[in-house]
């Protein structure tokens, strides 16, 4: 609405005149109409008789008097009326200095628009409030000053107060700052009217209301703000009811919770919604106590009930709220436990999985604090460390239930761990009753996010296993390292005696028995058979030995080797034996070695004479056993003697090659024996206490089914005389290619011989194309630098596939010898063999 149609209409009212200027206007018309008259009576008088002057003189001078007297009174009268004015005047000067004085220092704005909305006066703060000087303001429209949304407002205000005539207070408007800032204002507006001019005019007189408006805005910003967020939050269900349990409130989160809807909800009792029966009393009582008491119950968990009848676990806490003159109300707050509860029951259950974790642990664990208090431990420690007296030891530390040394020790270590901040491993050796133990114990410091050490953590485990497989793998360097000498010495040596037993049963057979050297001669074969003996132990530690395994009876087996080792001793065999006893697939040679060897120990450990115990069962050998085997079915020989027993010294070095504490002997028989024995994939063991004895154990795989030896055939004797039979002898001794030609040729062969495979082969080659082909071919398995029998058997199968060849080594354990047959020959000749040994194998041969 612009000024110029601003539709004002002055309220009109009663002016009454000015009484001094009346009395003033009185006295001049007096004195005027006094003159005025006594001019005119004068002229009259002296126009009209000149003779009555005598009586009109008397006549004027009374009227003169009259008028003088008059005169006298409205001068008077004049003057005191002109004093009170000019009083009045200063008394308004006064009050107007007064009023400018108090309008200059008040904090209120105070202005004066004409009928038009124009400034004729503001007050001077008005430029310190909006920043505009006086001569920007006075003459100026007051709506360039006014935020445009407010004008009308302005407008509407000053219509109303021109109308009535009655002052206006609280207009709420916006004016604006010089700087552009808009400044909230409330002014009351009032009608002035100008007696003098008879014009109208507004008074207004405004006050900076903006940090008001602003904070009331900021409250019910902050309202509107609480009630969404009341009404929005997520995770807080929240109900207000009356105090008779009538619900007043109901936000989004317990629409979600509960089910119901605010609209459901609203005026229905709380109790009635979502407390199960059998609380209701008791929360029907604590709103009885709130609303009388006007302090909440203490919050608590509860299960409330859902719109379906559910139940869900809340946690629920309470509020009052009293405003003046209003209704108390009362609030819950509900916090849904649902997935809380699934956490908890999920945090339980996984507790459970670690604790189980870690008591099936197969290591003592533990946790200390930094004063080496136990903080936690499992049960493997329980059992290996707390006696069953100690109860807890929770919050103990290692001196409450432990040797003094040894917690010194313990506790040593926590504190080296502690300072340096570092993990430390150490392995502890124990003995008791006559059993070694080791241990292998790990400290480790705790530290926590914020990198302050708070404890240390460690474990223990039992190492035992793993040092006994490191001695049994030290054992078997030992033996392999030894194997590597002792296989060259063995296959020199059995050269050599090859050469001394050839030598000595072809002179047998040209001699009688009476002959005087015969004796010497028999003599020499058995000192010849011992040296076989010897050789045969080396070899057990030849590299890369592979027994000769066939399917065999243990229980016949224990049956000969004890009858045969106990034979002209005094010491007496025992044998229990389980009447379902498995077999085992084993070389029986090298077995039965074994056993005479453990059998022969004990007897020499027992020269007074005594009881061996040897027992036989099905065992049963599970995954992670102490003997470190693999899991599966196992017979377990057991060998008991009365003996001295073996001291904790010499217990870990029985096994070594060439140990004895015996006065006569070479110590390898139980080096050997435990060589056989992990060759056939088992595990010999050993316990022994001082003067009370010592057990063998020893453990062979299993054959899942008993076994029977067949009926023992004859052997296959020639039935007819091979004389004139060509044999092919290949061996790079010298010595052994003449005593076993000559042997041969004793029985009528034909022999050529040669020193290496390729030789052979061409002379095999070149007697099949000339139609006299050899019967039989002896090959030694290993030629130094040349083609060994292994090679030279597979050319000459290649030139005629039935050809009989035999292999001759001083190698039992070869794989070859083992399994000759998979390499294509017919039979084995080991070395040293006897001149009877060759023809009886050459007979079986040829004539199957």
């Amino acid at each position: 609405m612009s000024v110029s149609t601003f539709p004002i209409i002055p309220h009109t009212q009663n002016v009454s005149a000015n009484p001094l200027r009346t009395k003033i206007w009185l006295s001049v018309l007096a004195i005027n109409l006094a003159v005025a008259g006594l001019i005119g009576f004068s002229l009259y008088y002296c126009n009209q008789d000149r003779t009555r002057w005598h009586s009109e003189l008397i006549t004027f001078t009374l009227f003169m008097a009259v008028f003088l007297l008059i005169s006298t009174q409205s001068a008077r009268l004049l003057t005191r009326e002109l004093r009170r004015s000019r009083a009045a005047e200063l008394a308004l000067r006064q009050s107007q200095q007064n009023f400018r004085t108090l309008v200059e220092n008040a904090n209120d704005i105070i202005f004066v628009l004409s009928v038009e909305g124009i400034f004729t006066y503001v007050s001077p703060n008005w430029r310190d409030a909006f920043g505009y000087e006086l001569a920007e303001t006075i003459g100026k429209p007051f709506t360039p000053f006014v935020h445009p949304d407010d004008v009308a407002t302005c407008f509407e205000a000053l219509q109303q107060v021109s109308g009535s005539g009655e002052k206006l207070s609280d207009i709420v408007y916006r004016v604006q700052h010089k700087n552009g800032d808009w400044i909230w204002y409330s002014a009351n507006a009032s009608l002035l009217h100008d007696a003098e001019s008879g014009e109208f005019s507004f008074l207004g007189i405004g006050r900076d209301i903006t940090e008001r408006k602003l904070a009331v805005e900021a409250l019910i910003a902050s309202e509107t703000r609480f009630k969404q967020l009341l009404l929005d939050i997520p995770a807080i269900a929240v109900q207000g009811y009356a105090p008779d349990g009538t619900t007043r409130y109901w936000n989004h989160a317990s629409e979600r919770l509960y089910g119901y809807s605010a609209q459901e909800a609203i005026g229905q009792n709380l109790l009635d919604l979502i407390i199960p029966p059998e609380m209701r009393g008791d929360v029907e009582q604590a709103i009885l106590f709130m609303a009388g008491s006007g302090q909440a119950v203490p919050a608590s968990e509860l299960s409330q009930m859902r719109k379906d009848g559910t139940h869900v676990p809340v946690f629920s806490s309470h509020a009052i709220v009293q405003s003046p003159g209003k209704e108390q109300e009362l609030f819950c707050l509900d916090i849904d436990l649902t997935d809380l509860k699934r956490a908890e029951a999920a945090l339980q259950k996984k507790e459970q999985y670690q604790r189980a974790l870690l008591d099936n642990f197969p290591f003592a664990v533990w946790l200390k604090d930094t004063e080496s208090r136990y903080l936690a431990v499992n049960k493997k420690f329980i059992d290996s460390y707390t006696p069953s007296s100690t109860g807890s030891i929770i919050g103990k530390n290692d001196f409450d239930f432990m040797p003094q040394e040894l917690a010194e020790t313990y506790q040593t270590k926590d504190r080296e761990v502690m300072r340096t901040g570092r993990t430390i491993m150490y392995e502890e050796e124990t003995a008791e009753h006559g059993v070694r133990t080791w241990t292998q114990t790990y400290k480790t410091p705790v530290i926590s996010e914020n990198g302050e050490l708070f404890g240390t953590v460690g474990f223990t485990r039992d190492i035992t296993a793993q040092k006994e497989l490191e001695e049994e793998r030290i054992k078997l360097e030992k033996l392999e390292s030894l194997g590597v000498l002792a296989g060259g010495i063995a296959h020199d040596f059995n050269n050599i005696l090859a050469g001394i037993m050839g030598s000595i049963s072809y002179a047998q057979k040209f001699i009688e028995p009476e002959h005087r050297s015969y004796k010497s001669l028999c003599t020499a074969e058995k000192a010849s058979a011992r040296a076989a003996e010897l050789s045969r132990q080396l070899l057990t530690f030849a590299r890369g030995g592979v027994p000769a395994k066939t399917r065999v009876t243990v229980e016949q087996l224990i049956n000969e080797c004890v009858t045969t080792a106990l034979r002209s001793s005094h010491v007496h065999g025992v044998i229990t034996i389980s009447p379902t006893l498995h077999a085992i697939e084993a070389d029986e040679v090298q077995i039965r070695q074994a056993f005479t060897n453990i059998i022969t120990n004990a007897v020499q450990a027992m020269p007074g004479g005594g009881i061996i115990t040897v027992t036989a069962c099905n065992e049963i050998i599970p995954e992670a056993n102490p003997l470190s085997l693999p899991a599966g079915m196992y017979l377990n020989i057991s060998f008991t003697d009365q003996g001295c027993g073996i001291s904790e010294e010499n217990l870990t070095k029985i096994f070594d090659p060439y140990f004895t504490t015996k006065s006569t002997g070479n110590g390898l028989g139980l080096a050997s024996a435990y060589s056989i024995v992990t060759k056939h994939g088992g595990n010999l063991r050993v316990t022994s206490t001082p003067e009370a004895g010592t057990t063998f154990s020893v453990y062979l795989p299993a054959i899942e089914d008993s076994y029977s030896p067949p009926d023992t055939e004859p052997p296959i004797l020639a039935d007819k005389n091979h004389s004139g039979a060509a044999v092919l002898v290949m061996d790079d001794e010298e010595i052994i290619r003449d005593i076993t030609t000559s042997m041969l040729e004793a029985y009528g062969y034909k022999v050529t011989s040669c020193a290496d495979g390729t030789e052979a082969v061409e002379r095999f080659k070149t007697a099949q194309k000339s139609g006299a082909p050899f019967s039989a071919v002896i090959m030694d398995l290993t030629v130094p630098g040349g083609m060994g029998g292994k090679e030279a058997a597979r050319l000459i199968h290649a030139i005629n596939p039935s050809a009989c060849l035999i292999v001759s080594s001083g190698y039992s354990e070869d794989p070859v010898v083992a399994n000759f047959r998979d390499f294509g020959f017919a039979g084995v000749l080991s070395k040293p063999y006897r001149m009877e040994d060759i023809d009886r194998l050459l007979g079986r041969l040829l004539s199957s």
